[in-house]
């Protein structure tokens, strides 16, 4: 086998038959027992192996319970024929379990011959049957699949119900019962042939009424023998009533089954199952996109082409090459993903370093701003000490600075007005004034020597002169 191969399909609790073999039934229960390996539904296999889950939000032992409990608490109003309202539990044949079986092209003695080898091949194809299912299932289902390597091909089941519906109703899962439902809505009719009318069955004869109870013992006596007699009597003919209607309904059901296949043959086509079919290979080609092809598996055996081994090869050997080419692709496209995510980590990187840089200058620039407005502001000051030095220079020469062992003392307001900037204590001591105190020193010092006054020191100018008001 070289192709895809996959089946889906709803249960429930009520057993019935698969297909026309009536030794072969199916029930939720025996499903859930299958994918679980339980000895008495693993009967068809030789050397049962435990089942290996794979993906899914609970495990199969789990989804069994909670879909027993949720079976336990879901109540159905039901109208009788008399118009009476009423609640039940849900029926035994209604779908409340969706299941789908995924096979493999490769033998499990094959898997199990070289493991470490082929366990890719097979986790690949799980991952993306399990992505793919996960995509065309609505969001609330709960779901478990599991992994069989006993039989003669790998395959996974998987089982799941639908959790967010009241009922379970498993069947609005099933992609080709819902397009026949869709079908019944849009038109309002169905196609069914219906069956021929049941038979009149006979009625069961009454049950004798037990006698009351006598006063005698003897009456007492005679009377339940009478009554075990009719009681005999009765369940004899109860058992020949039941004996008659169960051969009535064998032949009605045979003669309905004749009247339904005649039918069938005279009908030239079903909506609804045109409808079913159109959905069901609309599932195949997509199962063919997502996981087939990507695993080198055929979207068709050889049967349904009639194709010949030699043609079934080339088409296997076509199919491997798409496999090999589609996984060179996402290779590339792996690649190029990684070049690109590599360009835009470098790029990042590149305008990262770029705006720290653009900071660095934009700081520099501040910097150097700040250095041109300093040294602006010192040219400034030793021009106005330049201006200072001469006017201070020239009101000595005209005598109009008086020194004195305390200090000295300006005479022209003009000449004080323009000093306040050097004289004045309260202000900021800038090197431009640090340099005219030193010049008033020498100033003083000139003159007290030239004039033959005891020296006076030169350190510093006292500060009472320099506080004193008109300097």
């Amino acid at each position: 086998m070289s192709y895809q191969f996959i089946h889906i399909q709803t249960y429930g609790d009520s057993v019935r038959s698969v297909g026309q073999n009536e030794n072969h039934v199916n029930s939720a229960r025996q499903v859930f027992g299958e994918a679980m390996r339980l000895p008495e539904y693993s009967r068809h296999v030789d050397n049962p192996l435990p089942a290996h889950c794979v993906g899914g939000t609970h495990t199969v032992e789990e989804l069994a319970r909670r879909r027993r409990e949720r079976l336990l608490s879901i109540r159905e109003k039901v109208v009788s024929k008399t118009g009476k309202t009423y609640e039940r539990r849900l029926r035994k044949d209604a779908q409340t379990l969706y299941t789908e079986i995924h096979s493999h092209p490769m033998k499990c003695s094959v898997l199990l011959e070289n493991y470490a080898q082929n366990r890719h091949v097979i986790n690949q194809w799980l991952a993306l049957l399990l992505r793919d299912f996960e995509n065309r299932m609505p969001s609330g289902i709960e779901w478990s699949a599991v992994l069989h390597r006993d039989e003669e091909y790998v395959h996974a089941h998987i089982l799941a119900i639908n959790a967010d519906q009241p009922k379970l109703n498993a069947a609005s899962l099933h992609c080709g019962k819902t397009a026949a439902s869709r079908y019944r809505a849009a038109h309002d009719t169905s196609s069914a042939i219906p069956p021929l009318p049941k038979p009149e069955l006979l009625l069961r004869p009454r049950k004798p009424r037990k006698p009351k109870l006598a006063r005698k013992q003897q009456t007492r006596v005679r009377n339940q023998r009478k009554y075990e007699a009719a009681i005999f009597e009765w369940e004899q003919a109860c058992t020949q009533v039941h004996q008659e209607n169960q051969k009535r309904l064998r032949l009605w059901r045979a003669e309905s089954s004749a009247h339904l296949r005649e039918a069938r043959k005279l009908r030239t086509h079903v909506p609804e199952m045109k409808a079913y079919d159109d959905a069901m290979r609309a599932l195949q080609d997509h199962y063919h996109d997502a996981v087939g092809k990507p695993c080198g598996l055929l979207r068709d055996g050889p049967r349904k082409e009639r194709l010949s081994t030699v043609e079934h090869a080339t088409r296997k050997r076509q199919a491997e090459k798409l496999a090999k080419d589609i996984k060179n692709v996402k290779h590339m496209r792996r690649e190029t993903a990684a070049e690109a995510q590599n360009i835009a980590d470098q790029t990042k990187t590149f305008v990262k370093n770029l705006e720290a840089r653009e900071a660095r200058l934009l700081l520099r620039e501040e910097e150097i701003q700040r250095r041109e407005k300093d040294l602006t502001a010192r040219v400034s000051a030793f021009d106005e000490l330049e201006v200072a030095m001469e006017e201070t220079l020239s009101a000595a020469e005209r005598g109009e600075i008086h020194f004195s062992a305390r200090g000295f003392q300006l005479s022209n307001p003009n000449i004080t007005e323009k000093l306040k900037n050097f004289l004045n204590p309260d202000l900021r001591q800038t090197p431009a004034r640090k340099i005219f105190e030193k010049f008033l020193k020498l100033i003083k010092r000139t003159v007290v020597g030239s004039t033959g006054h005891p020296p006076v020191s030169t350190d510093e100018i006292p500060a009472e002169d320099l506080d004193r008001p008109g300097l």
